[in-house]
């Protein structure tokens, strides 16, 4: 039996970039969502408002939101990572409560100081990521700590990102994730007396 060295070399070439290949691909099958694949868009449902983000006198003015999710690994499980565009109307300075329009003496530390009159206003909110698999059956539910959104002022509407990253989700509820819906939660006004 003759045994040519260079034609085994290049079929164990072969060999061993299939083997390479299929691993890869075995991995990529097994966790569909790690921290380096793609953004899902985000669904998102009509905000909710808590009792202290309702009952004062200031408002929020409308605004207009999209937004992605991704899966990052963080040695635990995935979090979900996420950046959402926000892009609020400026405060109508006719419907905000004399009180506000009025600029106030102040004493902080010692030192006296004036705070001007409002022109946006600030709420807390939260998000909340809703994970569904293809059947629109809910995965697990991620919800952030509070964030500050501000509205836009002197007739100018404000553009913000939100960006941050919540939660721990095991790679077995990942791999059944379809869709992503979420709700954005008016937790409290911040500029509110």
């Amino acid at each position: 039996m003759n045994i040519n060295f260079p034609d085994l070399m290049k079929q164990k070439k072969w060999v061993v970039a299939f083997l390479l290949l299929f691993v890869s691909s075995s991995i990529s099958l097994a966790f569909p969502f790690s921290s380096s694949d793609r953004w899902i868009n985000i669904e998102f449902e009509k905000d909710s408002f808590k009792t202290n983000a309702l009952l004062n006198d200031l408002y929020f003015p409308d605004y207009k939101k999209n937004g992605k999710i991704k899966f990052l690994e963080d040695g635990k499980g995935l979090n979900i990572g996420y950046l959402i565009d926000v892009n609020v109307e400026s405060l109508d300075i006719s419907k905000i409560p004399k009180k506000y329009l009025i600029p106030k003496e102040l004493v902080i530390n010692g030192q006296k100081i004036t705070q001007l009159p409002t022109s946006s206003v600030t709420f807390d909110i939260s998000i909340t990521f809703t994970l569904l698999d293809k059947d629109g059956f809910e995965v697990d539910s991620v919800k952030t700590q509070n964030i500050s959104i501000q509205s836009g002022s002197n007739g100018k509407p404000l553009k913000q990102i939100l960006q941050g990253k919540v939660g721990n989700v095991t790679k077995e509820k990942v791999k059944k994730v379809a869709k992503v819906k979420s709700q954005i939660t008016f937790e409290k006004c911040v500029t509110c007396n």
